[in-house]
């Protein structure tokens, strides 16, 4: 086919070249044919023309005269032209006077005629005397013209056969390289790459464009080669893509732009087919009526859309029943081509189920205590934050429960957790209804009551609570009494902010333990003005231990079967310009809430070794009490201490520290290892405050202690109550069972004093003694002491 189309354009070629160029011959030839013809005739009419006026007048003598023979004579004269044909003359009145014709007879083809006038000459005016016409053949005119026709086919046949030679070379040199050419291209354009294009080695145009032909052929050749391998990887990844559709867990689904489905995975089928077919009402197996409108609307619109929506799953299951949404991320996305043309969407969905149980799960962890399952310190500042904000009446309650970290550390973590669980399920059946309980963490609690009785459902619960909290629980092999302190605070809707509301409760909360624990306290506009004390306080401490103005005052220790001067207990006392003599309960409470009670230990341990050191100088051997902040037992007090006495030149026997019975309660090693530590430097132990109930008796046998204080609660109805005197004396005979020495605390009456002997306590301190004093006030007591030691020696 290709080699027809090649010789049908060398054939073309060539007769249009020979039509070309033999018409233009022939156009030529013609056109001087026509000029020659022309000239002919002209030339023989002039001749015709002439002649004719000749014989006119040769014949008008004669026709005057009317000799006619003359005038046939004149006539013949005119066959000697080999043209003439016929002579005719008439008179003036149309007769005919003669005619002369040719011999051989008329000729064939044209002729030419002339008439003139006839007239007399030489007579003025000139006589006409008739006309005469000739008649002469075109004959030779025609023959030229054959002779002319013939010698133009000659010389276009001659031209021709040049042509066809001129042709030929150019066929052979121009044509032909261009067919070779062509097939070339038409090898190309079937894709068919093997066949280089001749006249590659030509330096004419030809060779030009066989080698921009043969750069195109080798370029066709490795964009075929990228064309193939980039089929071959669409399709690769077309069958990945699809394949990785399918094996998804993801429904996926592909919409032309007129809405028909183009492909969707099994996932799709059962889901999301029946939503997005045409003409189908599965839409409403969206379960929000404004997710459907949102996803029409991004469809219609050609816009892309991420949401999670509930999807009825067109058959329930026993997980999924019928009425029920699964929920779903939702992602519909246009497709557009590179030219911006859109094609239609993709959509796909994602069953979350799981994310959104996680996601609950992950809330309700976030916002829930894990060990009581109730509402933790974020989701109880979230509910008082609603709850401040509205207008109905709001209670809280703080509550903390007491003795938990000696529960806690003397029967271990798990009862400790047992007691807490036990706690969260008692709130929990209280919150029940109009109310609503949190941990905060450790052993503290709250509850948030709404409604307009809340503040007295508040009020009846807390009582409650205390109650509830006190009564005894087993767990297991062990029987665990604790307690709360609470604090309470009706919320007044839009005038307190959520640091308010808490402060509030907790300072209700701190008055209850303040006050003796186990019950609850209402908030109070009172107690703002002990927080801004206990504020003004803490300020003032710091100056006060910066200057070190807080001085001990000494109290008499008297042993009481001599009755002779033992000791002293050095006791803290400050004397602000601003609040004026500060208690020393109060202020060492500020102390250890700030972390300033180590500075102040320090100060009252360096007056008190100043001391002792200083009435040793005097005689006296005694020793001098200081007391120690339980806190201070996980910290550096043993090297605290050896600095004191060091720079103070007291030695350690003269020292002796008193802690309550809560450090020894804590089981901390380091605790226990820092008493050990101070009593093997020789300082004497004190257990202090003995017999608020707190420890058990059989606790003493452990303790690293060398002597016991009773509590001034048990002293002071010691002499009047048979059951404090027998507590009283059951602690002592115990201590003395054990080697300690035993001191009562609070002894102001002699009948006191005088039941105290009775019951074998070793020594007394309190008001019967005196009132505390400041140091030099016991010089002048004790040189007379020393006096007194020398005479009786």
């Amino acid at each position: 086919m290709i080699r027809r189309h090649v010789s049908k354009l060398e054939r073309r070629s060539f007769l249009l070249v020979v039509f070309a160029v033999v018409a233009i011959q022939l156009l030529g030839d013609a056109w001087a044919i026509r000029d020659e013809t022309r000239s002919h005739f002209r030339e023989m009419e002039e001749q015709a023309t002439l002649l004719a006026t000749i014989t006119a007048r040769s014949v008008s003598v004669p026709l005057a005269k009317a000799d006619m023979a003359q005038v046939e004579a004149t006539f013949a004269a005119l066959r000697l032209d080999p043209d003439f044909v016929e002579a005719t003359l008439t008179d003036t009145t149309g007769k005919l006077r003669a005619r002369l014709t040719a011999t051989s007879g008329p000729p064939a083809g044209g002729m030419i005629s002339r008439v003139v006038p006839v007239v007399l000459a030489g007579v003025a005016p000139n006589t006409p005397l008739g006309e005469l016409e000739l008649v002469f053949s075109t004959r030779l005119i025609a023959t030229e013209n054959q002779a002319l026709v013939s010698l133009a086919l000659a010389r276009s046949l001659l031209m021709l056969a040049l042509t066809s030679a001129v042709l030929f070379y150019i066929a052979r040199r121009i044509s032909r390289p261009l067919s070779h050419l062509r097939v070339a291209i038409g090898h190309i354009q079937a894709g068919n790459y093997g066949h280089s294009p001749a006249g590659l080695d030509r330096t004419d145009e030809i060779g030009d464009v066989a080698r921009a032909i043969e750069v195109f052929r080798r370029d066709a050749i490795e964009m075929a080669d990228i064309r193939r391998h980039t089929d071959k990887v669409a399709r690769d990844e077309r069958r990945r893509i699809r394949a990785a559709l399918e094996s998804t867990q993801d429904a996926a689904l592909i919409i032309r732009e007129n809405g028909q489905i183009v492909f969707q995975n099994e996932p799709a089928r059962r889901v999301l087919a029946d939503i997005f077919s045409i003409g189908s009402n599965g839409m409403t197996q969206i379960e929000d009526p404004q997710d459907r409108q949102r996803i029409a609307s991004a469809i219609l619109e050609r816009k892309g859309l991420e949401c999670e929506i509930a999807i009825i799953p067109a058959h329930g299951t026993e997980e999924s029943p019928r009425t029920r949404g699964v929920p779903y991320r939702l992602r519909i996305n246009p497709i557009y081509d590179t030219e911006g043309t859109y094609l239609g969407v993709v959509v796909l969905a994602t069953d979350i189920t799981v994310q959104v149980r996680a996601a609950a799960r992950i809330r309700h962890v976030a916002n829930h205590d894990s060990l009581t399952g109730l509402a933790n310190r974020r989701m109880l500042e979230e509910r008082l934050a609603d709850a401040l904000a509205s207008s109905r009446p709001h209670a809280l309650l703080l509550i903390d429960l007491d003795r938990f970290k000696t529960i806690n550390d003397t029967l271990g973590h798990p009862v400790g957790d047992a007691l807490l669980t036990h706690v969260g399920e008692i709130l929990s059946a209280h919150a029940a209804g109009s109310g609503f309980a949190a941990r905060l963490g450790g052993d503290e609690f709250a509850m948030l009551f709404h409604g307009s009785d809340a503040p007295d459902i508040a009020r009846r619960t807390a009582e409650n609570l205390v109650a509830r909290l006190s009564e005894p629980v087993d767990f297991g092999e062990n029987t665990v009494q604790t307690g709360a302190s609470i604090g309470l605070t009706v919320l007044e809707p839009g005038r307190l902010s959520l640091a308010d509301a808490l402060r509030r409760a907790d300072l209700a909360l701190y008055e209850a333990k303040r006050d003796g624990r186990g019950r609850f306290v209402e908030f109070r506009a009172a107690l703002e003005d002990d927080r801004r004390r206990k504020i003004g306080i803490e300020s003032a401490l710091r100056s006060a231990l910066k200057d070190r103005v807080i001085k001990p005052a000494f109290h008499r220790q008297i042993a009481i079967a001599s009755d002779r001067l033992i000791g002293f207990e050095a006791l803290a006392r400050w004397t602000d310009p601003d609040h004026g003599m500060i208690s020393p309960m109060e202020f060492i409470r500020v102390a250890e809430d700030t972390q300033q009670i180590r500075e102040l230990t320090h100060q009252m341990l360096s007056h008190a070794c100043n001391a002792a050191a200083g009435w040793r100088e005097h005689g006296f051997h005694g020793r001098v009490a200081v007391n120690i902040s339980t806190s201070l037992l996980v910290g550096p007090l043993v090297e605290t201490v050896q600095d004191v006495l060091m720079l103070t030149r007291c030695p350690a026997s003269a020292l002796e520290l008193e802690f309550t019975e809560t450090a020894f309660l804590n089981r901390d090693d380091r605790c226990r290892e820092t008493m050990i530590a101070l009593r093997n430097l020789g300082i004497r132990m004190t257990l202090d405050d003995f017999g608020l109930g707190h420890a058990p008796l059989g606790l003493l046998q452990d303790l690293p202690v060398d002597s016991v204080k009773i509590d001034r609660s048990l002293i002071r109805t010691v002499d009047s109550s048979a059951q404090t005197r027998a507590v009283a004396t059951a602690i002592t005979e115990l201590c003395h069972a054990l080697g300690m020495q035993v001191t009562a605390e609070g002894v102001e009456t002699d009948r006191q004093l005088a039941v105290l002997g009775e019951i074998g306590v070793d020594a007394a301190q309190g008001f019967l003694y005196g009132r505390p004093a400041a140091y030099e006030t016991f010089i002048n007591e004790i040189r007379s002491l020393r006096t007194e030691t020398n005479a009786t020696a």
